[in-house]
């Protein structure tokens, strides 16, 4: 058996109605371990609202991979109003976390991590935030995980002896077509669901995506420069050698 850590989404209403989703992912490569379960409903059809710009071929993908996983979700939460209010706990291996939020806010968080490890090709690009996964996180927190990432992931490449990207040209392009993905994923769900809070989840994702994709088509290093001022000052104790290696 793979090794797996396990992220687990628990809402309790104010009718005392509580619903609960645990995520398991496999380490280290943090796909989504789908569970046993019925057959997938019949709108999570690859060829049923297929994104526009997906790679998958319906000869060999019956079903979209992200529409299996989070069809579980999205029949629990049928019938919920977006904007109710319940108790969201997530709980983690290292950290718990807590929210009175809207029914909305906290399937936002759910789905995104769903999205995110379920074998999409276009979204696999956000899995390794997944290592590190913050519910409830704001646009500027969204932001801020997404850059840092993709600079890790270019030194890799760099690493490993291939080009990097330090221009960000391709996260910008791959934001392009993980709205795409969002807004088509949006519809499918749309075209199934009683009520909004399904649709409305992912409306908030792809509005983060939206939020990184527009602050890195500007100067986006200078919302965060002031907090890596320490950064670029050298202690006056360090020899003269090292100060070409943390810069000036």
């Amino acid at each position: 058996m793979a090794d797996k850590r396990t992220i687990t989404y628990q809402f309790a209403f104010p009718d005392g109605d509580t619903k609960e989703f645990s995520v398991d992912l496999e380490v280290p490569t943090l796909n989504f371990l789908r569970p046993a379960g019925p057959a997938p409903p019949p709108w999570t059809d690859l060829r049923d609202s297929q994104c526009p710009n997906c790679p998958l071929s319906a000869d060999k993908h019956a079903r979209c991979p992200v529409a299996v996983n989070v069809a579980p979700v999205v029949s629990a939460f049928g019938d919920c109003e977006s904007y109710a209010d319940v108790d969201t706990t997530v709980l983690t291996e290292t950290r718990d976390f807590h929210k009175r939020c809207s029914v909305q806010t906290g399937l936002s968080s759910l789905v995104g991590l769903i999205m995110v490890t379920s074998g999409c090709p276009v979204l696999d690009k956000l899995r390794p935030m997944a290592h590190v996964h913050l519910p409830f996180s704001s646009g500027k927190e969204t932001t801020f995980r997404a850059i840092s990432a993709y600079v890790l992931s270019q030194c890799i490449r760099q690493y490993q002896g291939r080009s990097a990207d330090w221009d960000f040209d391709n996260l910008i392009h791959a934001y392009d077509e993980i709205h795409i993905v969002n807004k088509a994923f949006a519809g499918r769900i749309r075209s199934m669901c009683a009520n909004d809070a399904g649709v409305n989840a992912v409306v908030i994702l792809d509005s983060f995506a939206s939020l990184a994709c527009f602050a890195l088509s500007k100067e986006w290093w200078k919302d965060f420069e002031p907090l890596f001022a320490p950064c670029a000052v050298v202690p006056p104790q360090l020899p003269v050698e090292t100060v070409g290696l943390l810069g000036s």
